[in-house]
């Protein structure tokens, strides 16, 4: 054991096997993508989101995305393009974006 370091003997999970986890405790709907890529839907008070996370190894980055169902009619889109600059201007980190042709309200995030 003299020549074992401390080193190899942690195990470090990679943050989307801890997603995985936490999702199949909380009885999510979970879809592994890949090794490094998950997706998952998470039932809500008034919608379903759904919830993507990749992990970049190169940079340690760990990307979310969350979107959900929008329909925003016509003689509103105005109005809603202002909210979403006006939110998006007080937040550090992350951003909305309203994604017209899918219907979705998306917030991406990078950790």
């Amino acid at each position: 054991m003299d020549n074992v370091t401390r080193d190899t003997l942690e195990f470090e999970p990679s943050p989307i096997d801890l997603v995985e986890s936490l999702a199949e405790l909380r009885a999510w709907d979970v879809d592994r993508l890949g090794e490094d890529q998950i997706a998952m839907a998470v039932d809500g008070v008034w919608k379903t989101y759904s919830l993507s996370l990749a992990w970049c190894e190169p940079d340690e980055t760990l990307r979310m995305v969350c979107t959900f169902d929008l329909e925003v009619p016509e003689d509103r889109l105005d109005k809603m393009y202002q909210a979403i600059e006006a939110a998006n201007d007080r937040i550090w980190l992350g951003g909305f974006n309203l994604w017209r042709e899918q219907r979705l309200m998306a917030y991406r995030y990078g950790l």
